[in-house]
């Protein structure tokens, strides 16, 4: 349990459920590096949803940065990912600017008689509340902000701001744009953002210290670069190579423990014949035939 994560989380203005589900990670976060592996059932019957629904919310949180995969631990039922409660971006959606999906939003107080737990934006132009509410667009200010009060390394603001208006009218013409099929400048600071925060828990540069200044940041368009994580000797390799690699090992290893089960299932079977060279080049699947016809308990592969 992290009682800083959870009053993190309770704190934010996020919406109820994607709440419910951050607090659920955050009570079982180590509280120093805020890594938390609660499977997805554990979150939904925690939270008092579907399992579908728990997934759905915790998808939602990755794309907001408040949560960061950063690997798969082994459990009794197989493997549960791991994923970081990023605290910071916890306490960036604690105050009046914060992220309520792919766009960034600006939280206004409640009307009279409004729902309390609706955090979507009353437009302006509208009389009265009403269920035609929609997202009112921020100011550079505040989209710069954002951006601003996410990024690790505060040096040269007055610079950083040009070049991030530079980056807004260059935006629409730019690879991740195209990329995401983007709508606005909102879209597009978000997930910026977002990028923002998991370099700060994955990449190993990041990590060593070595971070751009935000107006290099900004002007080489530094979004686009891979996250780089490093291997067991601590040599950096492509973040997506490091996946394929460690989905590759686990492969290995599912396969090896599958050699040692049929290798238990030829014994059984050659020991009840009385014979242990009879089915030694049997397959699984022969081995399984024999084993459920002579009704010998037949054991589980890996997975």
């Amino acid at each position: 349990m992290s009682i800083k994560h959870i009053d993190a989380a309770l704190d934010s203005r996020l919406p109820c459920n994607l709440k419910l589900v951050a607090i659920v990670f955050a009570d079982c976060a180590n509280s120093e590096t805020g890594e938390s592996w609660p499977s997805a059932q554990y979150v939904a019957n925690r939270a008092t949803m579907s399992r579908r629904q728990a997934i759905r919310n915790i998808n939602e949180l990755i794309k907001l940065g408040i949560l960061v995969e950063v690997g798969k631990r082994r459990s009794p039922g197989g493997y549960t990912k791991v994923r970081m409660i990023v605290k910071k971006a916890l306490e960036e959606f604690g105050s009046d600017t914060h992220d309520t999906g792919d766009t960034l939003s600006l939280v206004t107080p409640e009307a009279p008689g409004s729902d309390t737990h609706d955090t979507q934006v009353v437009s302006p132009v509208s009389p009265e509340p009403s269920n035609n509410r929609h997202k009112e667009p921020l100011s550079i200010d505040e989209l710069f902000d954002a951006f601003w009060s996410a990024y690790p390394t505060k040096v040269g603001k007055k610079p950083a701001r040009k070049a991030f208006e530079v980056a807004l009218k260059k935006a629409p013409k730019s690879d991740l744009w195209k990329k995401e099929k983007f709508t606005d400048v909102s879209c597009f600071v978000a997930s910026i953002v977002r990028g923002i925060f998991r370099r700060i828990n994955l990449d190993r540069q990041w990590k060593d210290g070595f971070i751009p200044n935000p107006t290099t940041y900004l002007n080489q368009e530094r979004w686009e670069d891979e996250i780089q994580q490093s291997d067991n000797n601590g040599k950096l390799v492509d973040s997506d190579q490091a996946r394929k690699d460690d989905e590759a090992r686990r492969a290995n290893s599912v396969y090896l423990k599958n050699l040692e089960i049929l290798d238990l299932m030829r014994a059984r079977i050659g020991q009840r014949e009385g014979n242990f060279m009879m089915p030694r080049k049997w397959d699984w699947q022969e081995c399984t035939n024999y084993m459920i016809k002579h009704g010998m308990d037949v054991p589980a592969l890996a997975h």
